[in-house]
């Protein structure tokens, strides 16, 4: 058998040794790697560590909301304040220490946390990725390891020349300049990383780093998040999710979050016994003349009384406490969904416990 020095390489997990040895096939010097790809598998020391830290964070996850059985429906708000208490670390771990290059390992714990959002909102598995953390203010498992290890060398960079930190730091970047050798480095993983990202970031390694320079980085990462290009805010608590009533929470997350039982979404999926239904067949299952979507079912449908009465009842509840300029927005509202971001935006009228209770009506009457 004759061993391919090409695909022959040498991983050391652990320590290195001071002087490392040579390793020769033949004539030729093995290359030492951090990570190899044999047979389709990415060898990795930190690999392990992802696995390890995901089962742990399964089982956290798994026992927080299995005691909703015992103590009622966590509020988003405190089960937020639980997560980062109890899930966060866990996710975290090591993240000033292994950059995120190898997205398969990233991917188990970006999995645990879109589970825990999802559950904490009970929406399901079809709800937009986006709508997860622009609704709750909380960031991808991604952008925030990338941010704490920024913060991570940005105290390096605050130390003297002297402390240990700061000179490998200096090593690290020192090996990321010979680009054309190829030498990985903790700082050369960081620059793939956020060249990688929805808005690439370039780092010039030659540069010479200040801790204020970081802040820039840090800015550039949270504006390279693909909903930051709006001008409200990307990811922020919403105020809809304080409602008391779990019940009526829930109606709004979902309607918002397409995980509701409208025709407009149900039928866009394949299910076992029936293909994907065209959106122009969406139809009402009351009135069967309009598609049967988020405002239609709300304010327009005209094919249940009980539904009518309860439009009625509701709008009588807002105009009775809406201030003159709010019931103007209403009236002139183009559509009816800019009703209902403009009902959304009523945080200092309450308006919201009463749209919730439509909403959890509407969804009954359906």
């Amino acid at each position: 058998m004759t061993v391919s020095e090409a695909k022959t390489k040498i991983w050391i997990a652990g320590p290195l040794l001071s002087v490392l040895p040579t390793f020769k096939v033949g004539e030729n010097n093995l290359k030492c790697v951090s990570k190899h790809k044999y047979v389709g598998i990415t060898l990795s020391i930190f690999k392990e560590h992802y696995y390890v830290k995901a089962s742990k964070v399964r089982k956290s996850v798994n026992a927080l909301f299995g005691a909703e059985n015992f103590m009622g429906t966590i509020p988003p708000k405190d089960g937020i304040a639980i997560y980062m208490a109890t899930v966060d670390p866990h996710l975290m771990s090591a993240c000033d220490i292994s950059i995120n290059i190898d997205a398969t390992l990233l991917t188990q714990l970006e999995r645990i946390q879109k589970l825990f959002i999802r559950r904490l909102l009970g929406v399901t598995n079809h709800s937009p990725v986006a709508l997860l953390f622009s609704e709750t203010g909380m960031w991808p498992v991604k952008y925030r390891r990338i941010i704490l290890a920024l913060r991570y060398w940005q105290y390096a960079l605050s130390l003297p020349d002297d402390h240990f930190l700061s000179i490998a730091m200096a090593e690290s970047l020192t090996l990321a300049l010979y680009t054309r050798a190829k030498k990985s480095s903790w700082i050369s993983d960081l620059a793939r990383v956020l060249h990688l990202l929805h808005r690439p970031i370039s780092m010039d390694l030659s540069h010479q780093w200040l801790p204020s320079d970081i802040d820039n980085l840090i800015m550039a990462v949270e504006q390279s998040y693909p909903s930051s290009a709006h001008k409200t805010p990307v990811a922020s608590f919403r105020s809809y999710l304080n409602v008391p009533i779990p019940t009526h929470r829930k109606a709004l997350v979902r309607l918002l979050t397409s995980s509701h039982t409208l025709a407009v979404e149900v039928l866009q999926w394949a299910e076992r016994c029936r293909p994907p239904v065209p959106h122009s067949q969406h139809l009402c299952r009351f009135c069967l003349s309009e598609v049967e979507d988020e405002a239609h079912a709300l304010w327009y449908c005209d094919g249940s009384q009980s539904l009518e009465d309860l439009r009625a009842d509701f709008f009588k509840s807002v105009f009775l406490i809406a201030t003159s300029h709010f019931a103007d927005l209403l009236t002139s509202a183009a559509s009816g969904f800019e009703v209902i971001h403009i009902l959304l935006g009523a945080d200092d009228m309450k308006i919201e416990p009463r749209e919730e209770s439509l909403l959890h009506m509407t969804h009954s009457k359906a």
